[in-house]
C-alpha cells in the first residue's frame, strides 16, 4: 500500500495493475459517487488501498484543465491576431520573397 501523499508519485504505474485496481475499485465504490472528483476524494479516504487509481484519477482530473486553459488563451490570441492581420501587405511580402527565390534559382 502506498501512503496518501506525493510518495505514491515516485513509482511506476503498470497497465496491467492499474486495470485490475479500476476494476476492483469500481465494485467498492458507492453509488453516491458521480464525478471523478468525488471518486478520488473516496480513494483517499480509502487509505492508499488503489495507488494507481489514485495517480490515474490524479493525472485525469489535472490534464482537462490545463489542455482547456491554453487552448482558450491560443484561441482569444488567434482571433486577435487574424483580426489584426493586414492581409494585402502579407500577401505583397510573400509575393516578393517568391520572386527574390526565383531570380536567385534561374
Amino acid at each position: 500500500m502506498c501512503p496518501i501523499d506525493d510518495l505514491c508519485l515516485k513509482r511506476n504505474i503498470d497497465g496491467d495493475e492499474l486495470f485490475q485496481e479500476l476494476k476492483l475499485f469500481e465494485r467498492f465504490l458507492p453509488s453516491r459517487i458521480i464525478s471523478p472528483i468525488d471518486a478520488l476524494q473516496n480513494l483517499k479516504e480509502g487509505g492508499g488501498v488503489f495507488p494507481n487509481a489514485m495517480i490515474a484519477y490524479r493525472v485525469l482530473l489535472t490534464i482537462p484543465v490545463t489542455v482547456a486553459s491554453a487552448e482558450r488563451s491560443f484561441s482569444n490570441s488567434k482571433s486577435d491576431m487574424l483580426e489584426n492581420m493586414n492581409y494585402e501587405s502579407l500577401i505583397e511580402d510573400f509575393a516578393s520573397k517568391n520572386a527574390r527565390r526565383n531570380t536567385r534559382f534561374t
